[in-house]
Formats: C-alpha cells, sequence, structure tokens
C-alpha cells in the first residue's frame, strides 16, 4: 500500500477539527485556520481538501438540520476519522462555551442584508459538488456577519473554480468528450453563420450607402466597424447554441465552462497569430475592436450552457 503523505494545508485542516470538536464546520475549520496561520482562507479550497481528506478516509462528514440564519441551508459537520454509528439529530453547536458565544454572536449580528445576487446566482449554477449547498450557507452566514461584498465576490470565484476543476478532474472523460463535441459542433456552425453574414454584407453595404467594402483605415473605418458588428452578433448567436448543444449532451456547468475557457483560448491565439504574420500598412495602429468583440464568443457559450441546464432546486426557505 502506497504511503498517503499530507500538505500543509491538510494538516491546519486536521488541527482545526481537532481544536473544534463537534462544532467542526465550515466557518468555523476556516477561522480557526486563519487564526492559527494568519492568513485568509478561501472557502473552496478548504472544502476541496476536506473532500480530498475524506477520500483518503482521514475525515468524515455528516449532514446536519436546516438553519434559518443560513437561509435555509444545512450545514456539513465533519469530524477526524471514519464516521461512527453516533449520528447528530439536529446542529447543536453551543455543546461547550466558546461554541455558545460564537452561535450568539452571530444571532445578535445577522441582518436581513443579502449577499450580491449575481454572485449567488453563479454560486447555484456552477457549484454543484457534494458540499455545495453547505458552502453556500457558509458564505452567507460570513457575509450577514458582516463581511464586504467583495469578499462574498472572491469567495464565490474561489468556490467555483475549485468546485470546477474538481469536476474536471474527477469526470475527466466527460470533459474531453465536451471539447470535442463542442469543437465539432463550433467548426460546423460557422459555414451557415458566415452563410448567414455574406447574405447580410451586401444589404448592409448599401443601406450604409457603399458599393464595396469601406477602407479599414481612414474616416470611413467607422463603416467597418459597423460590418464587424453585424458579424459578430451572429457569431454570437451561433456561440450560444453551440454552448446550449454541449450543456444538453453534458448537463454539467463545469464542462461548459472547459469548453467556453478553449474558445477563449483559441480565438486570442488567433488574433496574436494573425497580427504578428500579416503586414501592417505605414503608420497604422494595432486594431483592438476584435479583441473587445471576440469576448462575446466564449460569453455565447457560457450563457447558452447555462440556460440550458436546469438550475439546482432550492431548499424551501432559501434565499
Amino acid at each position: 500500500m502506497a504511503r498517503e503523505f499530507l500538505g500543509g494545508f491538510e494538516l491546519l485542516v486536521l488541527l482545526a477539527l481537532i481544536q473544534l470538536g463537534e462544532d467542526a464546520y465550515g466557518v468555523p475549520i476556516a477561522r480557526a485556520i486563519e487564526a492559527s496561520s494568519g492568513r485568509p482562507v478561501a472557502i473552496g479550497s478548504l472544502y476541496l481538501t476536506l473532500k480530498r481528506l475524506e477520500q483518503k478516509k482521514l475525515v468524515s462528514s455528516e449532514r446536519g438540520e436546516p438553519t434559518a440564519e443560513r437561509g435555509g441551508r444545512a450545514k456539513t459537520y465533519f469530524r477526524n476519522g471514519q464516521r461512527t454509528s453516533r449520528g447528530r439529530s439536529c446542529p447543536k453547536d453551543a455543546d461547550g462555551p466558546l461554541a455558545r458565544r460564537a452561535e450568539t454572536s452571530r444571532r445578535t449580528r445577522m441582518t436581513s442584508i443579502h449577499p450580491p445576487r449575481i454572485a449567488t446566482w453563479l454560486l447555484r449554477r456552477f457549484s454543484a459538488g457534494p458540499h455545495a449547498e453547505a458552502i453556500a450557507g457558509d458564505l452567507l452566514e460570513q457575509y450577514q456577519s458582516g463581511r464586504s461584498p467583495f469578499w462574498y465576490w472572491r469567495q464565490v470565484l474561489s468556490a467555483v473554480i475549485a468546485d470546477m476543476a474538481g469536476s474536471v478532474m474527477l469526470h475527466k472523460a466527460r470533459t474531453a468528450g465536451a471539447l470535442v463535441g463542442g469543437w465539432v459542433v463550433y467548426f460546423a456552425l460557422s459555414f451557415p453563420a458566415n452563410a448567414v453574414i455574406m447574405s447580410l454584407r451586401r444589404p448592409t453595404l448599401r443601406w450604409l450607402g457603399y458599393s464595396a467594402r469601406p477602407p479599414m483605415y481612414g474616416p470611413e473605418s467607422t463603416m467597418l466597424l459597423m460590418l464587424r458588428i453585424e458579424s459578430s452578433l451572429v457569431v454570437y448567436v451561433a456561440c450560444f447554441i453551440c454552448g446550449w448543444i454541449v450543456a444538453k449532451l453534458t448537463r454539467s456547468s463545469a464542462s461548459v465552462a472547459a469548453f467556453a475557457l478553449s474558445v477563449l483560448l483559441f480565438e486570442y491565439a488567433m488574433i496574436a497569430i494573425l497580427s504578428t504574420t500579416q503586414p501592417w500598412p505605414a503608420g497604422a495602429t494595432f486594431d483592438i475592436t476584435p479583441v473587445i468583440l471576440t469576448v462575446g464568443r466564449p460569453l455565447g457559450v457560457l450563457i447558452g450552457g447555462l440556460l440550458a441546464i436546469r438550475e439546482p432546486r432550492r431548499s424551501p426557505a432559501g434565499v
């Protein structure tokens, strides 16, 4: 049997579990690690480490009861070693004096302030791991205790990235299939998209008062910008459809995000190659327009994929 080596952060997590005992869930674990290490803890990295320790059979988890101060979301309690037969019937956080003071402080400081809605929506859409509910509840609990919206956004992005990375590593075959299938659809849709663009080009030029393509540089380049925007809108629709198809085939927001990232890298690599190989007229400057318009392609894939995947069901008391 291969020997398992633990990293520094894993050791800090295990030490925090020993210190907290029965009250070990996401929020106090993060605070204990911050107190012992002097560094901020990203909630996504914390749960990713706890999941890894569970896989190593060093930590067990147990779901508590939903609570109102967490928006109807349940806590996930962790303890060292394997799960015992003794279950937790309710989340009795106040077993010790320290836990009792922490719980009282949280309740007295709780307000009806809601976290940033877009960040919460992204968390619901992209965080689909086994501890997704606990992560959302932990972030809400800390936000209502005085954390800033910037902190909430940073923690949400960290949790989303950690969850997607874990999902990609766990389902490598599904991710590879999403990339291959996505690029097949992407290139297949490029032909009808180009046909639509060419069919719109002539009436658009006629409407703008041109019988031929306007020059790339000079005062008439504004007309070329309008043609580019028109073409980009058609491409955005094709990207939206592509993301929708990938999502329907994989049923995974992580796979859609991985494909959207590959589109972003590919398109900007093509821009870099073309800008370094094509000749530039004398006195011409770098055209930033394609760089800006290209952002809409991976965004179209991402939006199409997210709208195709049904949002996870929330608890009745959730916010």
